[in-house]
């Protein structure tokens, strides 16, 4: 989380999505979410690409964003509005690090978001 503040932008930015991050953990029930979208995440290390698990992952992880969050990533008005190649490729470099499946789901969530799915 530190270096994904750290990485986008400058200072407003940064608040944004350091305010973003906030939200996410103050909500009722927002930890457990927080720990069953890992653990599905978790579960997908062995699993192939087109495993279901894949989207319920990925459901999960968006279920953790606040709507308001979804909604301004959508709009374009969020902390990663404008940034350009520089999230590109910060996103190569974490999918990188995932298993296949786990990268799938992430670059799922990732379309949801910014398709204001939530």
């Amino acid at each position: 989380m530190l270096a994904l503040l750290d990485a986008s932008g400058d200072g407003r930015a940064r608040g944004a999505m350091a305010a973003a991050l906030r939200e996410m953990f103050v909500a009722p029930g927002s930890m457990e979410r927080a720990y069953a979208a890992y653990g599905l995440l978790d579960a997908l290390a062995g699993a192939a690409v087109d495993d279901p698990r894949v989207e319920a992952a990925a459901r999960a992880l968006v279920e953790c964003i606040p709507e308001e969050v979804v909604a301004a990533i959508a709009a374009g008005a969020g902390p990663v509005a404008d940034s350009g190649r520089g999230a590109a490729v910060w996103a190569d470099l974490l999918l990188a690090e995932l298993a296949p499946a786990q990268a799938a789901a992430l670059r799922l969530a990732m379309r949801m978001i910014g398709e204001g799915k939530q």
